[in-house]
């Protein structure tokens, strides 16, 4: 058995059905999980995958995409992709807020050091000064 050709041979199998698929990008990935995820539950350590076995077995990718939203399951699939996008959108907020307290972050620390090393530069260029400063007036 070759399992890199089983692999090559399903996903290219996956990609034939993601190209008939007419859907939101969202439940397309969570039918093809679930169908990949039965694919490997149907496929065995010794048994060598084909493309022939796997349209007898599954169907073709046309019957597939074209009794799509006739199956059993597609309002359980919607909701899987309902909630997949709701996570995608949390997480692109959380990371958005993240780089902008980074970016306030790095603003403040560079406003800082610029002000640390300005007064800083001054008393080396002039150190003598100060001190006169201090002691005489």
């Amino acid at each position: 058995m070759n399992t890199g050709k089983n692999k090559t041979i399903v996903r290219k199998y996956l990609k034939e059905i993601r190209n008939r698929l007419v859907c939101q990008k969202s439940l397309q990935t969570v039918f093809l999980r679930e169908l990949k995820e039965r694919i490997q539950l149907f496929q065995s350590s010794d048994q060598e995958i084909t493309e022939e076995i796997l349209y007898e077995e599954f169907g073709s990718p046309d019957d597939i995409a074209a009794g799509f939203f006739n199956r059993e399951d597609y309002k359980e699939l919607l909701q899987k992709a309902r909630k997949r996008a709701i996570l995608w959108k949390i997480a692109c907020v959380v990371i958005t807020i993240l780089l902008l307290a980074l970016i306030s972050y790095t603003i403040c620390y560079i406003q800082y050091t610029r002000r640390h090393i300005t007064l800083t530069n001054d008393y080396i260029q002039e150190p003598n000064k100060f001190l006169f400063w201090k002691k005489y007036h």
